[in-house]
């Protein structure tokens, strides 16, 4: 099955120096949709602190700034997904200790699940999915040599 730009394989399963392994663009992806539903959770909470502080709660400043604390969080998120596709370094760095620091707090979640008597589901994916994301990215040689190449923007001219 050959066609004019090369075969099925090779249009498919390779891919030049450009374009990102396949385990950096899920983790990506992931982090992406993380980033999206923490900036909604963390807008909730912001209004949810609103009318505490309105109410006169003295609770109402803790929950503020747990709320800004998860939008920055989750601003962070987004901004590690869109410089991990480029291949930065420090994205990497930053998406193995977030995604490490996902794992234990999955790991603690699952034992004060289990603790109490309850199904951990909940728990088990809260760390698997950071887990199997963190193995993706430093198991395979070709990720870990995406991002030891240096990039350069080709929209830049040298001159």
């Amino acid at each position: 099955m050959t066609t004019a730009s090369g075969n099925w394989y090779q249009r498919h399963f390779t891919s030049g120096p450009a374009q990102e392994p396949f385990a950096v663009r899920a983790t990506a992806v992931l982090l992406t949709i993380f980033g999206v539903l923490g900036v909604v959770r963390a807008v909730f909470v912001l209004i949810a602190a609103g009318a505490g502080l309105d109410s006169g709660d003295s609770a109402g400043f803790l929950v503020l700034a747990i709320g800004l604390a998860g939008l920055a969080l989750s601003v962070g998120y987004l901004a590690v997904a869109k410089h991990l596709k480029l291949g930065k370094r420090w994205a990497w760095i930053t998406t193995i200790v977030l995604l490490s620091i996902a794992v234990l707090v999955g790991a603690l979640a699952l034992v004060g699940e289990l603790s109490e008597g309850g199904f951990p589901i909940f728990s088990l994916v809260l760390m698997g999915v950071p887990a199997l994301l963190l193995v993706a990215l430093t198991a395979s040689r070709r990720t870990r040599d995406y991002f030891r190449t240096p990039r350069t923007d080709p929209t830049v001219t040298a001159y």
